[in-house]
């Protein structure tokens, strides 16, 4: 192959198993046996072209159409749950880019100096 491929696989976690997402070593072993299982069972080629493994620990890769997920959970992801701050794009109702990912970040900013 020639050009360049990206598959992408999305294998969500039990709420059980969430926490592991917090420990770096965790998600690094998890990203490794993804990778190896991926080039080893399924597309044993790849082994030798297999450049990068990514991992997103929070957030929702892919819009969920269930009942309730813009009318209850899109509103409530911008809210603040102290001293915790959230900010992203994707929730300030505007256009999802890093102009308002900046803007997002600056008002969470200013909300968690309370706290130090």
């Amino acid at each position: 192959m020639s050009r360049k491929q990206v598959i992408t696989v999305y294998a969500p976690k039990t709420e059980s198993a969430r926490a592991d997402l917090l420990d770096d070593e965790d998600v690094l072993a998890e990203a490794h046996a993804a990778g190896n299982e991926l080039c080893g069972s399924f597309f044993p080629s790849w082994a030798d072209h297999l450049k990068e493994v990514r991992v997103y620990r929070r957030g929702h890769p892919m819009p969920m159409s269930a009942p309730g997920s813009w009318s209850k959970l899109q509103r409530a992801t911008p809210l603040d749950h102290a001293p915790v701050y959230f900010s992203h794009s994707d929730n300030s109702g505007t256009v999802s880019d890093l102009y308002e990912a900046a803007l997002g970040s600056i008002k969470a900013a200013e909300k968690a100096l309370t706290h130090v």
